[in-house]
């Protein structure tokens, strides 16, 4: 399978993209914002890319994916511990889950960028 095309023009933002918007909404509204950005770049002149839209797909898999553990995970914590405490346990490692997450996009990002 050749995926050399996610690594040209700005689809590695569009991957990017993808990730963000599901982690922190749903893949339909990634989906919804892959549309509408190809849409304005088909109204400005710009072509019709479904390879754009395929990115941010991939992204908002992605996303969505780690939205859903983190959700199992505050679900599995505070129903085996006293909630109030667990809630600040669980916030913590949010964190420190999003904020790995985003240090690894940026290093995607910064990978395929080079090549």
């Amino acid at each position: 399978m050749n995926l050399k095309w996610i690594t040209e023009s700005n689809r590695p933002d569009h991957v990017l993209g993808g990730v963000v918007t599901a982690m922190l909404l749903t893949i339909v509204f990634t989906a919804g914002c892959a549309v509408g950005m190809e849409f304005k770049d088909n109204q400005h002149g710009g072509e019709w890319d479904w390879k754009d839209i395929a990115a941010t797909m991939i992204g908002g898999l992605v996303g969505q994916a780690v939205q859903v553990i983190m959700i199992i995970m505050i679900k599995q914590w505070t129903e085996c511990m006293s909630f109030w405490p667990s809630l600040g346990l669980v916030l913590c490692c949010c964190c420190v889950v999003a904020a790995v997450c985003v240090m690894f996009l940026k290093r995607l990002h910064t990978i395929l960028s080079s090549r």
